[in-house]
């Protein structure tokens, strides 16, 4: 750690992480540290693979369920905000928040982002989960990125790379970091009709979304005739609680902070869902919240799912993945990526139907 506070003055200790997240849950990072350059990222990243310290990479915190035990290692929030507008192209760095990519498309007169809006998060996160809603993907749009690899080098790669599917992309299985992405969009738009489309867009999603401290859907839907909001429903999930951990009664695949939850209650009403929906459809339901552990194994220092952008949109993904500090590869077991972290930890019991309030 003398080497990485040398290198960086700044560095915190002690820094509560759930004012960082939309859910409002969360511990003390061990370690924090935010970062503006790409030379700052890359050397936090070479001096923590040198140490030994597992890493955690915070976006804009939506979508992540960080263990109310905090995280026991070093946490970099990203806060590489440059972007340009070159014609019908808007190239970003990955923290740049995913509203200030919409507005600027709207403010030139680019088509295309609109229903996004009201979509939290970076845009980073959008370009490696694919974020999207009915009307479109992140993925669509697009053109290139410049990646960060597993050997800390710089590498532009386009849009096929990716290998884009529903909430995915072939970065959650490489681990390699959104640096910066260019996406294209249809030129000739009348900036007003397209605020007038945000707003429209943006009223549909409050009248069927609840507000507050949520960390957007929490599941995947897992097939195109069962959305995971659907399954919930059917299974008596709006109002089920564990504690302060909320099913809303608006949307049944949001998971709502209704007070003080803890991050075990939040999981614990996840379990109950999950089971109550493979007892009754035979369906396994896949968390898009990720789930940060607050102490990785020695085994789990790991960097897997993505890096950078792993905070905002994306799956829990589980088996094999990379080593963080050598590169080899794993068998699949009990394991799951968590935000550039791949953390191995022992199967828990599902929760007992009475400890939940219905």
């Amino acid at each position: 750690m003398t080497q990485l506070r040398t290198r960086f003055p700044e560095l915190q200790e002690g820094v509560p992480l759930a004012p960082l997240t939309t859910m409002k849950i969360g511990g003390d990072a061990r370690y924090f540290l935010t970062v503006t350059k790409r030379e700052d990222l890359v050397d936090a990243l070479r001096i923590a693979r040198e140490e030994q310290i597992p890493v955690f990479f915070l976006g804009g915190g939506s979508n992540v369920l960080i263990s109310s035990q905090g995280f026991a290692g070093l946490v970099i929030k990203n806060e590489m905000r440059a972007m340009r507008v070159e014609g019908n192209r808007i190239i970003a760095e990955s923290g740049v928040i995913l509203a200030s990519v919409i507005k600027a498309a709207k403010d030139n007169g680019l088509v295309g982002l609109a229903p996004l809006h009201g979509v939290p998060g970076t845009f980073g996160a959008a370009v490696r989960g694919n974020c999207g809603v009915p009307q479109c993907e992140t993925g669509d749009f697009v053109v290139s990125a410049v990646l960060l690899d597993k050997n800390l080098a710089y590498k532009t790669v386009d849009r096929e790379y990716f290998g884009y599917s529903y909430r995915h992309s072939h970065l959650k299985e490489s681990g390699e970091i959104v640096v910066e992405a260019t996406i294209e969009l249809l030129p000739g738009g009348d900036p007003k009709q397209i605020q007038e489309e945000m707003m429209i867009m943006l009223k549909s999603r409050k009248a069927k979304q609840p507000w507050g401290k949520s960390g957007g859907s929490f599941f995947k839907n897992p097939t195109r005739e069962y959305s995971a909001g659907f399954l919930v429903d059917q299974v008596g999930g709006k109002g089920m609680r564990v504690g302060d951990a909320l099913v809303s009664e608006m949307h049944a695949n949001f998971f709502q902070n209704a007070g003080h939850a803890t991050s075990e209650e939040m999981q614990s009403l996840a379990s109950l869902i999950k089971q109550r929906v493979k007892e009754q459809f035979n369906i396994a339901l896949e968390e898009e919240v990720e789930f940060i552990e607050a102490r990785p194994s020695a085994k789990g220092h790991y960097r897997g799912a993505g890096g950078l952008v792993a905070t905002d949109h994306g799956a829990v993904e589980y088996g094999g993945g990379y080593n963080f500090l050598e590169g080899v590869r794993f068998p699949p077991q009990c394991a799951v990526y968590l935000h550039g972290v791949l953390c191995w930890y022992p199967c828990r019991n599902t929760p007992s139907w009475d400890s939940i309030e219905q």
